[in-house]
């Protein structure tokens, strides 16, 4: 039996949404089903994820050499990992390919790879291609989209996305019918949670712990930089922690972190789950200015599964025309905050630490039932037609 060639800049077990959506998957793989060709540069958790597909790894894609060199330069990378994935199938039996975006030169290279093969593939869109390139330092990106985003999308014998919003998207956009292959998230987590918490009763704390897990980019900034303007300048008693891989004088830098602002990274994921339950608030921003609001409307972080399995209050603070503010006003889930008015963040905070206020456990539970790790896999296995049932 042929292997399934997954082309992914980024797998597990290095961190982010895309790894964990796709650790979700590949949990229910056999090693011997598929190989990886990837650009980790280290381990950076503890690997929970047994992870035993082939590894090629590419020594001169480091970013600390890729950093020295001119933008339009990256385009050279493509031919390289294109040569790559074909000595690859001169050793392994592959018989299709699933391409996984947001990286565009691993997923150019990987249909430039399959026009020289003719195999067949499933293409995975985690973010918007074309949209998400306006940057002026995206030149190569913005060209590079222009050329293969429509050909890859039309070519693909399967075209994945993870959301409503990129689905409706795409489909206004050329006409095609993308299957939502959504986020999943491990249900034996929810259920300890919700085991712990059902019980308890709600009080108001005297500190506000407020967490925020992730990066801070244009996609977030504005609505950040407004939430901790707020709470700088209220009499609230807010403690800001950030967990991210990026560091303290990162955030310093940008603004948003001050000497009360504790910035964290834990390699361990589990340790990152514990903070968000110790949380008064857990904090999801979209920014409402953003140079790409196309990527802002559409998009649906990870992240927020995550939130909604700790079992604790949720501040969704983005623009009233996005995917997520729809997505979670529907299914009630969290308090969404439609403004970077300070009162009105201020007022969220408020409602949210009010005694009153409960978090509703079962309905949170029954929720993410439709997003069990199992359940999603196992669809994903049949959408590429790997339909052994594990």
């Amino acid at each position: 039996m042929g292997k399934l060639l997954v082309i992914s800049r980024k797998f597990p077990p290095s961190t982010g949404g895309s790894q964990t959506l796709l650790k979700n998957l590949f949990k229910f793989f056999n090693s011997e089903e598929y190989v990886v060709v990837h650009d980790n540069e280290k381990i950076e958790e503890e690997n929970e994820f047994t992870y035993q597909g082939l590894r090629v790894d590419f020594p001169f894609t480091s970013r600390k050499i890729l950093g020295k060199l001119s933008i339009p330069l990256y385009i050279f990378l493509i031919p390289f990992i294109v040569y790559k994935l074909l000595r690859l199938k001169k050793t392994e039996n592959i018989e299709k390919c699933l391409i996984n975006y947001p990286d565009p030169f691993f997923s150019v290279a990987g249909y430039i790879f399959i026009k020289f093969t003719n195999l067949e593939y499933v293409l995975y869109f985690h973010d918007l291609f074309e949209e998400a390139q306006v940057k002026s330092t995206r030149i190569v990106q913005r060209f590079l989209a222009k050329i293969f985003e429509k050909r890859m999308i039309k070519d693909s014998r399967k075209f994945l996305v993870i959301c409503e919003g990129l689905k409706d998207f795409y489909k206004d956009k050329y006409g095609v019918q993308p299957i939502i292959l959504p986020h999943s998230i491990d249900l034996d987590i929810v259920n300890k949670n919700f085991a712990i918490d059902e019980n308890s009763e709600s009080t108001r704390p005297k500190v506000i712990k407020i967490v925020y897990s992730g990066g801070v980019y244009d996609d977030q900034y504005d609505a950040m930089f407004s939430f901790v303007e707020a709470i700088r300048n209220s009499d609230l008693n807010v403690k800001l922690t950030i967990t991210s891989v990026r560091s303290a004088e990162y955030f310093k830098k940008i603004g948003i972190a001050d000497e009360d602002t504790k910035v964290r990274f834990f390699k361990d994921r589990k340790k990152v789950f514990e903070l968000q339950r110790q949380a008064d608030i857990l904090y999801l921003p979209l920014a409402f200015d953003p140079p790409d609001p196309f990527e802002v409307k559409t998009a649906l972080p990870t992240k927020i599964f995550e939130y909604i399995a700790s079992m604790r209050p949720i501040l969704v603070h983005c623009p009233a025309d996005s995917f997520l503010s729809r997505f979670c006003r529907e299914n009630k889930i969290g308090y969404v905050c439609n403004t970077i008015e300070k009162k009105y963040i201020l007022a969220s905070i408020e409602k949210l630490t009010n005694s009153e206020y409960k978090v509703d456990y079962g309905h949170r539970v029954d929720f993410l039932k439709k997003y069990d790790r199992r359940t999603i896999a196992m669809r994903f296995r049949e959408i590429i037609g790997c339909k052994k049932r594990l």
